[in-house]
């Protein structure tokens, strides 16, 4: 049934990609994908090859790219073609994904608050570096973010 629904010819690409990837590739896990069929034919793949799959999400029109197969989903507030920001983006679509998949909030979170906004909204995740390296000290404006949590 995952083969029809993705395609056979998607699956046998993605999971020859993958089963032929070195260890230093492997560790880096980035895989770009044209389409859901794709992206949930890599997941398979990736699963089938005992890797985690973080499925990367930018707005609603991508919600069917999740599949059983992908438990962890980041949701980028950040949309790539304009670089505007959008903290609220990763809240309106959480209640849209599966209720048991591990949800990790994705850039422009700048502030404690913000991470405890989006723990008590489900998130167990977090993605934050351009604010540390805006920093004069990325080390020590880590440590100030990490002892207000």
């Amino acid at each position: 049934e995952n083969l029809q629904r993705m395609g056979a010819f998607k699956f046998r690409g993605a999971f020859n990609a993958l089963a032929n990837f070195t260890p230093a590739q492997r560790s880096r896990g980035v895989i770009a994908y044209s389409s859901g069929n794709h992206a949930q034919a890599i997941a398979l793949s990736a699963r089938m090859l005992g890797m985690e799959v973080l499925l990367e999400l930018h707005g609603e029109d991508e919600l069917g790219h999740v599949c059983e197969h992908t438990r962890l989903i980041g949701i980028n507030n950040r949309d790539l073609r304009t670089f505007e920001v959008d903290v609220e983006r990763s809240l309106r679509m959480a209640g849209k994904l599966p209720a048991d998949c591990v949800k990790v909030a994705e850039s422009g979170i700048r502030s404690a608050a913000e991470v405890r906004m989006f723990r008590d909204n489900g998130f167990h995740g977090f993605l934050i570096g351009e604010g540390f390296m805006r920093s004069a000290d990325p080390g020590g404006a880590f440590a100030e973010f990490v002892a207000a949590l």
